[in-house]
């Protein structure tokens, strides 16, 4: 199996061509990966999820149904996990040094070192230990310092559906709202406050440790506990879906733990998706053009920088005031499915539909 993933993820080396970028603004390092030419014959989505576990090391799930850990350095497997299904949601904690991810209703933690496995829990085992009838896991984050677990249970009612497990994942310590079906989560550098975007395009920032709001936006649902759908027994009454096709709605949100909370709107084929820059404390927001119709996004808190790309194969760095701070023009492959900067902030990662990843760096 390693020699089959060792050919599917051939490292080389892609020289800079001025003719597909502009050099000044991102330098393409690396490209993981033999990119599928006809999509007509491919499943699309293939690297749904890719992150840094440090500066020199990322991980990202293959089309072998492998999570795969590689050094940037050297471009050798450090380590690989196998016979993964399909994953619905991953988080990298940078701070303790793991990464969950949620596959086949299963939820499971690693060790960023060796891929040894940490943690392993189905729903009604997660429900035993919160002591609650049923918990269907829809999402999940690590808290970036001490590998904290986040999980949030899919649900359409305003309700406690955020769970707080410690770093041993043996005690819940607290739960928080989550304002109907979460399909987005992330956590403040500090790890206190999650940030969620809902059902119904709810986007809401809490403090997990009072369960209070620190920013909303929408309409909360509020459906009477005794007629709501239960997905152990199959009975209850379920608010209709419902689904925009090629429609507006909010992608990624992202909240430095102080004042300022970034989030996404897509656009449509028609029409490009925007990001917004909002001041918690002025009340002042930023709106700016993100130049793709669906957004990747990711923030650096700490130099003010926003990475944008998604359904165009272009890579813009823009600031918190929306200037564009560097942009090239179809440099990645098509279809992007995640974006993030590495812990320095020097260098970005990409993941694509066609089965590539690619790492640039960060012109001066």
């Amino acid at each position: 199996m390693r020699t089959v993933i060792l050919w599917l993820f051939t490292l080389f080396f892609v020289a800079t061509a001025s003719s597909e970028m502009d050099a000044a603004s991102f330098k393409l390092v690396r490209r993981y990966g033999q990119p599928i030419k006809d999509r007509q014959k491919a499943t699309a989505g293939r690297i749904l999820f890719a992150s840094w576990i440090d500066d020199d090391s990322i991980v990202f799930n293959s089309d072998a149904g492998s999570i795969v850990c590689l050094s940037i350095k050297d471009g050798k497997i450090k380590w690989s996990v196998n016979g993964v299904k399909e994953i619905e949601d991953w988080s990298v904690s940078r701070g303790a040094n793991r990464l969950a991810y949620l596959a086949a209703s299963r939820i499971y933690v690693v060790d960023g070192k060796d891929g040894r496995k940490i943690f392993e829990s189905s729903g009604d085992d997660l429900a035993r230990l919160m002591r609650i009838d049923s918990v269907l896991p829809s999402c999940l984050t690590l808290s970036p310092k001490n590998g904290r677990l986040i999980i949030c249970s899919s649900s359409y009612s305003y309700g406690r559906n955020g769970y707080v497990l410690d770093p041993s994942y043996r005690k819940l310590l607290t739960t928080f709202d989550t304002d109907a079906w979460p399909h987005d989560v992330s956590l403040s550098p500090d790890g206190r406050y999650v940030s969620v975007i809902a059902y119904k395009n709810v986007l809401n920032v809490r403090d997990v440790t009072n369960n209070c709001d620190v920013f909303f936006r929408g309409s909360r649902i509020v459906v009477d506990p005794k007629t709501l759908w239960n997905p152990k027994t199959m009975t209850g009454s379920v608010p209709p879906i419902e689904i925009v096709i090629d429609g507006a709605f909010f992608s990624h949100i992202r909240y430095d733990g102080r004042k300022t909370v970034v989030y996404s709107e897509d656009g449509s084929s028609n029409a490009s998706g925007e990001v917004f820059v909002r001041d918690l404390c002025s009340k002042q927001v930023n709106k700016f053009d993100a130049h793709n119709g669906h957004i990747e996004m990711d923030v650096d808190f700490n130099t003010r920088h926003i990475i944008l790309t998604g359904t165009s194969r272009n890579l813009t760095l823009v600031d918190f005031d929306g200037r564009k701070l560097a942009h090239a023009t179809a440099v990645t492959m098509q279809r992007n499915l995640c974006v993030e900067f590495s812990p320095s902030g020097k260098y970005v990662l990409v993941g694509s539909w066609d089965n590539t990843l690619s790492v640039f760096k960060i012109g001066e």
